[in-house]
């Protein structure tokens, strides 16, 4: 895993509607422009849209409340309690992706404020006892269920018992009051890092390399600010320097590339230095979670954030990583005693020691001297828009399936620069679309991170639908009342239109009305008909209006909608629709030009009508805009005009246009996330090269994309990477494998300019220096882990304040000493979102590490590799145990118990990293 790798969204768990690693988009039209906002957010249009964004999640979620509360049956409230955490993480997901990213400062204010408000809504539904109930209840009457419904059900009556919903009211109002608290650090810390990256200013600008300067500002020295620079003669006072901004990709490439021992330690000690608000902000962060955590009846925030996840306790994590720190030692001190040699014979000096800023120019050294490698030739095989085609070339080979590039709508966008891709399947069309913002830009949080920010859901049996943007919302054709709408989404297909919102959670939570269930019916005025196979209505002759199912095209799933004598009908006026005996539609509550409204009835709204199909709200300027094809078959029956008679249409027909269209053009029923990168350079696409750590990154974020884009759920809950946190990194790790398989560069790796494919010795070269300190790098990742869970662990800390704790494991469990003034854990943002949670990583390390050995190694890039991947973990998102999804793919061995918690089997690792000399692998936790 990538230290670069980074996730925005709250994990806290007492947030039970909260979003889990999120990440996806409301997307565009592709065959016309339609006016549209922000991610496809109509209401996004200006910044201020956030607010009537917040405003319709907080209705509508009382609306399902209401409905939830009316003794619902379980699968009932599963689903409604499925669309309350869907509409309100829209808003969540999207506030938190424009905060982060958009280069508009009164968005990102507007996306904070929203942020806020919705959080505070969070800990009300959170603490809500009548949904609480609602959920117990359901629990108990849950075995009619499926499992996946009854894992539901149970994960979220205990998310609810972790947010205190069993506390006094004292304690759970203390309870609510640090969630925001924390939330509302994790937010300042993230404002610190954006606007406090340091800077370093050095003379002459000689001292940089000009492999360099594209990353650098140049400066005029005044007498004041250079006596502190490094030029010691007033001679340099004419002569510009280079003013170095620290952020985390600056510092790395100065680290790596610089020749000049004092600018790599002034940048070092820089970026490790800031921002310096983070120290107090940290420490509080810490304190609240610890008396979060102790009101919860935990003895640390560790324990309180590890017990949902797969290793159960912080005892089991500390063995894990305590071993795997023993394990790595010896190889490490050898890898540091080699960097050392090396150094004093480059620099002349035999009691040179190694210093933290040299560890990375020596090895980028050491690695090119053994194995001839410059970092230039590699780059010139990894244009940017050779990697893009090489994450093509994985989802072609292993899934049978196509990216293709679309335009975006007006608004739709964030930057000129952010591209779209659609992920297509030629059985299964469209799975869904890939935002890629992936340049760096000021402003804009200097890491990398994939963001899901709608997840999916099961329809039918045969039908899987993905809510988008409020313009699908809870609205349908009375003519579709055929199948009931999923929980917490908007509608996406015309067949599951149903009746309109006047019963606010019938409207998208109504069971389907099988074929088999005759009792189902709407009566006009009381009276009805049933003719369940009829299979085509051609005229409103007077007897019964009757729709097909417009993508099936077998048979009636929506049974009459009869009305006597209608000749040319525009409104349904006077016709009331029944449903298991409860009134959903009387047309006389609204009238709107049926035809050109699209829907029976919607309210009128300051001059447009809310017209909807199937939850898409379009007013009526919209409708304008569609072409004749378009609109031909909207009508149920046209008006007569003078001297002609009425026109009617056969409705299946006009259905199935409207259905053609959205489902082409409105990229409905579809997985939509974004990923974003920090990479340098110009913003075209083939001009800009990239390392080969960078490479790595995309294909780490690429996996946590194709689990949000494959994933199939019953409940969006469950979606993608909504799955515990130690399971959740297992794909972004398997994919950096294939970022350095000959096998798989071969076919998107080519010279920039002469278009030569990597040679095979060259990617045999990286592999070997990427090895030669291999295990260094795995000692870092588990230094890091060990500092998050002591920070977490058990207050008050050992060692006193922060740094001294840091600064004690950096002296037990890697080979540097701590530099006296830095505190580089003020911008380590994963103590944030992963907070107790880094070990993660190296889990999902070993997971990986055993999945590539024994699936993936020997023909990475078959169908029948990418089969099982897909139906056997993909898929299935975090609907099913993690134990069972590993065992399902792998079979035994994969993982062990340990005091109850599950460890991850890392023989496989030790192979790979040739560990096994170095330390025996009888190892037991």
């Amino acid at each position: 895993m990538n230290g670069a790798m980074w996730r925005v969204v709250s994990r806290s768990s007492s947030l039970i509607f909260h979003s889990k690693k999120r990440n996806a988009l409301s997307v565009s039209v592709r065959a016309f422009s339609a006016p549209t906002g922000l991610y496809g957010f109509p209401h996004l249009k200006t910044a201020k849209g956030f607010q009537s964004f917040v405003d319709e999640a907080i209705q509508r979620s009382g609306e399902l409340i209401s409905y939830i509360c009316a003794k619902q049956p379980a699968s009932e409230v599963m689903r409604a309690m499925d669309e309350i955490s869907d509409t309100v993480c829209s808003v969540v997901d999207s506030a938190e992706l424009c905060r982060h990213t958009h280069p508009d400062r009164e968005f990102v204010e507007e996306a904070s404020k929203a942020s806020m408000r919705i959080n505070e809504y969070l800990h009300h539904l959170n603490t809500n006892h009548d949904l609480y109930d609602a959920i117990k209840k359901a629990e108990q009457e849950c075995n009619m269920l499926s499992e996946e419904a009854k894992r539901g059900v149970r994960n979220l009556r205990a998310d609810f018992e972790r947010g205190g919903i069993n506390l006094c009211s004292g304690k759970l109002d203390k309870v609510n009051k640090l969630n925001i608290e924390i939330a509302q650090l994790c937010r300042e810390y993230n404002e610190n890092i954006v606007m406090d990256p340091g800077t370093v200013d050095i003379y002459p600008s000689s001292r940089i390399p000009r492999n360099l300067h594209y990353l650098v500002k140049p400066i005029h020295p005044s007498v004041s600010s250079i006596t502190k620079n490094l030029s010691g003669s007033r001679g340099t006072l004419k002569e510009k320097g280079f003013r170095i901004t620290t952020d985390p990709q600056t510092v790395s490439s100065v680290l790596q590339f610089s020749s000049d021992d004092e600018v790599r330690k002034m940048v070092y000690i820089r970026g490790n230095s800031v921002p310096q608000a983070n120290v107090d902000v940290l420490k509080r962060l810490i304190s609240a979670r610890h008396e979060l955590a102790q009101i919860m009846g935990c003895s640390s925030y560790t324990e309180f954030s590890i017990k949902p996840n797969m290793a159960l306790s912080p005892k089991v994590v500390m063995s894990f990583l305590l071993e795997m720190s023993k394990m790595v030692k010896p190889k490490t001190r050898e890898e540091h005693r080699l960097l050392t040699k090396f150094k004093r014979e480059k620099c002349g000096q035999s009691d040179e020691d190694l210093r933290p800023w040299d560890e990375t120019y020596y090895m980028t050294m050491m690695k090119s001297s053994a194995y001839k490698l410059d970092a230039s030739v590699v780059g010139s095989y990894f244009s940017l828009s050779n990697c893009i085609e090489g994450l093509k070339v994985l989802v072609q080979s292993l899934f049978g399936a196509t990216f293709h590039s679309i335009p975006l709508a007006p608004n739709e966008s964030w930057d000129p620069h952010v591209l779209k891709l659609s992920l297509h399947h030629p059985e299964e069309g469209d799975l869904g679309y890939l935002y890629l913002d992936l340049y760096s830009r000021k402003g804009k949080y200097p890491g990398c991170a994939h963001f899901a920010i709608k997840g999916g859901r099961r329809i039918s049996q045969t039908e899987y639908q993905l809510p988008l943007s409020d313009f699908q919302e809870n609205c349908r054709i009375v003519l579709g009342l055929s199948n009931r709408e999923s929980a917490g989404n908007r509608r996406t297909a015309i067949s599951q239109s149903e009746a309109d919102r006047c019963d606010p959670g019938r409207s998208r939570v109504t069971e389907r009305l099988d074929e088999s269930e005759q009792e189902r019916t709407a009566r006009p005025k009381g009276r009805g008909m049933t003719k369940p196979n009829v299979t085509r209505w051609s005229e409103p002759n007077g007897e019964a209006l009757q729709v097909l199912d417009p993508r099936g095209l077998k048979e009636a799933n929506g049974r009459e909608l009869p009305t006597p004598n209608v000749k040319g009908w525009e409104e349904p006026n006077g016709l009331t629709l029944t449903f298991k005996g409860r009134t959903v539609l009387q047309s006389k509550q609204s009238r709107s030009n049926w035809p050109n409204g699209l829907t029976v009835r919607m309210k009128a709204k300051e001059g447009k009508v809310d017209g909807r199909i199937n939850g898409r709200e379009r007013t009526m300027d919209f409708v304008k805009r569609w072409t004749s094809e378009q609109k031909k078959g909207l009508a149920v029956r046209e008006a007569p005009a003078k001297g002609r008679p009425a026109k009617g249409r056969e409705l299946f027909k006009a259905l199935k246009v409207i259905e053609d269209h959205f489902f082409r053009d409105y990229n409905s029923g579809k997985e939509i996330v974004a990923l974003v990168c920090n990479f340098p350079g110009s913003q075209n696409p083939s001009s800009v090269r990239l390392n080969h750590w960078e490479v790595e990154t995309l294909f780490h974020e690429f996996g946590h994309a194709l689990h949000s884009l494959l994933s199939r759920t019953d409940y969006q809950h469950f979606s993608g990477t909504r799955a515990v946190l130690d399971f959740a990194e297992i794909p972004s790790n398997l994919f950096e494998y294939y970022a350095w398989d000959y096998r798989v560069l071969r076919k998107f790796a080519r010279h920039y300019s002469t278009g030569e494919e990597i040679p095979q010795k060259l990617v045999e070269s990286m592999q070997g220096a990427r090895d030669m300190f291999a295990a260094t790098e795995l000692q870092r990742q588990i230094f890091y882990a060990l500092v998050d869970q002591t920070l977490f662990g058990e207050q008050p800390l050992l060692h006193g304040d922060i740094s001294s704790v840091v600064a004690e494991l950096k002296r037990e469990h890697t080979n540097y000493g701590h530099v006296e003034g830095t505190h580089w854990e003020t911008r380590f943002s994963h103590l944030l979102n992963y907070g107790a949670g880094y070990y993660s990583y190296l889990y999902a390390k070993c997971f990986a590490a055993t999945i590539w050995k024994k699936l993936c190694e020997e023909d990475p890039l078959s169908s029948t590799t990418g089969f099982a991947l897909r139906t056997k973990f993909l898929q299935h998102g975090g609907a099913r145990e993690p134990d069972a999804l590993l065992n399902d793919l792998m079979g035994d061995g994969i993982y062990r118990y340990h005091d109850g918690g599950i460890v991850p089997d890392i023989s496989c690792l030790c192979d790979e990293m040739k560990l096994v000399e170095e330390y025996p692998l009888q190892v037991h936790l």
